[in-house]
């Protein structure tokens, strides 16, 4: 197994330069649009600069001045070889909407497989490229469990198979909570599509011993209709797990699954592996 793409995490801390009212559950819709606004500022193709964006906040709790905020963006060798133009475009941000340089400051640049105290530089060969060497510890503490949690902290946003094995899920285009509930290879379906990895040609697969799973929608702003929707909560697996699948589910708490990266959807954490991670994620 491998990563199918060189990937880099790019932690960026902002800090709020006033009050900020306007805030969704989840922040990856509205972080989206933001650098969507920079990119397009700065002429920067954003689809092939940032694979993703994480936000290490949610929640409607009002972002209030001096409080710090951080993200991370998946960024491919395009996006780390013009950090420092998006930087700039950053700093020079006109103001639009509430996610703006008028009320957010960019405070640090962290490498987020090596630095969590700000490297401040924008220099590609700063940063490490993601490889699955850097969670080998979380792969063999999982593989040797026999029951954990796969938290969705941030609304999953899987398609349906197409499968005549699954009639009464044909005519839903994502993936319900009554999905893993009811369909036996679920598991399975989950882990094939985590991101930007040459899945092996192999079955893999656990079972959903139980679940807290229920569909919430976010907006991407105040003013857009159509919200995108996924699931939120938490999953109860047991199992023995082969490596491969170990190392997939590990790999999708920092990669994710699904559909939306850009918008912040799709990642989960094993809490189960808090003790032997290396990586920051949400909730550290």
């Amino acid at each position: 197994m491998d990563i199918a793409t060189n990937i880099f995490f790019i932690d960026m801390v902002f800090q709020a330069r006033q009050v900020i009212r306007s805030v969704p559950p989840f922040h990856g819709a509205r972080w989206s649009a933001f650098f969507r606004y920079v990119c397009r500022q700065g002429k920067i193709p954003m689809e092939q600069a940032i694979l993703g964006i994480l936000p290490f906040r949610s929640g409607r709790r009002l972002i209030q001045k001096g409080e710090s905020m951080q993200i991370r963006l998946l960024c491919s060798d395009f996006g780390v070889a013009i950090l420092n133009d998006l930087v700039e475009n950053i700093r020079n941000l006109p103001t639009y909407g509430e996610f703006d340089a008028k009320r957010l400051q960019l405070l640090d640049i962290r490498d987020g497989l090596n630095d969590r105290n700000g490297i401040k530089s924008t220099i590609p060969e700063t940063f490490t490229k993601f490889d699955i060497a850097h969670c080998v510890d979380e792969c063999t503490h999982l593989a040797a469990c026999s029951q954990w949690h796969i938290v969705f902290y941030c609304p999953l946003r899987l398609k349906c198979p197409s499968t005549k094995d699954t009639p009464s899920f044909e005519k839903m285009f994502f993936c319900t909570a009554d999905f893993f509930r009811q369909i036996p290879y679920a598991s399975q379906h989950l882990l094939s599509h985590v991101r930007y990895v040459e899945h092996p040609d192999a079955s893999y697969g656990f079972t959903i011993q139980s679940d807290s799973l229920s569909w919430v929608d976010m907006r991407y702003s105040r003013d857009r209709k159509i919200a995108l929707g996924g699931l939120y909560g938490e999953l109860l697996c047991e199992g023995s797990l082969s490596r491969d699948a170990a190392t997939l589910l590990v790999l999708g708490q920092y990669l994710g699954c699904g559909k939306n990266p850009r918008f912040g959807l799709g990642w989960w954490r094993i809490p189960e592996l808090d003790p032997v991670r290396n990586i920051h994620l949400p909730g550290d």
